[in-house]
């Protein structure tokens, strides 16, 4: 299994990271950002239903999939923060709306302090993220099972009638 999952690893650090940073730049849209937010939840199926599309991965247990989506989920919300927070931050000095308490008029302390505190929030939400996206990729690998299962494969099929 180690060297199963070893082989997922780089794939999917690339999905995701990809997936994570266009989800952080739609997160600087108002309205779309509640979508997205919800979004971030399916990341783990998405990611597996990539792998699966590009014939990356072959037949997955239950476990693989909630490790690839648990996987997704931290570096995606990673990915997300790492575009959305410098943008939010820039935008801010132009749009009051995006200021997210970022200021370039605090002392160094204050700025270290929401730094730190930002670090602790970004570390929170990637977890809880992953937590949710281990779920959907159990649900992913659950239901590339099935179908696996109930394929017919006819190189394989032996005819025994006779003719």
């Amino acid at each position: 299994m180690d060297f199963k999952i070893n082989t997922y690893i780089r794939p999917v650090l690339m999905i995701s990271a990809i997936i994570g940073g266009f989800l952080g730049l739609l997160l600087l849209i108002p309205i779309v950002n509640f979508f997205v937010i919800i979004f971030f939840g399916l990341i783990g199926g998405l990611t597996i239903y990539i792998l699966k599309r590009k014939t990356l991965v072959g037949i997955l247990t239950l476990n693989d999939g909630a490790i690839i989506g648990a996987i997704a989920g931290f570096i995606s919300s990673f990915a997300a923060s790492v575009i959305y927070i410098p943008l939010a931050f820039i935008l801010g000095n132009f749009f009051p709306m995006f200021t997210i308490g970022f200021s370039m008029n605090v002392p160094f302390w204050v700025a270290s302090f929401n730094i730190f505190v930002v670090f602790m929030i970004i570390s929170f939400i990637g977890f809880l993220n992953a937590i949710f996206c281990s779920f959907s990729g159990i649900i992913a690998a659950f239901i590339y099972e099935q179908i696996e299962k109930n394929v017919e494969h006819p190189e394989f099929r032996i005819d025994i009638t006779d003719k």
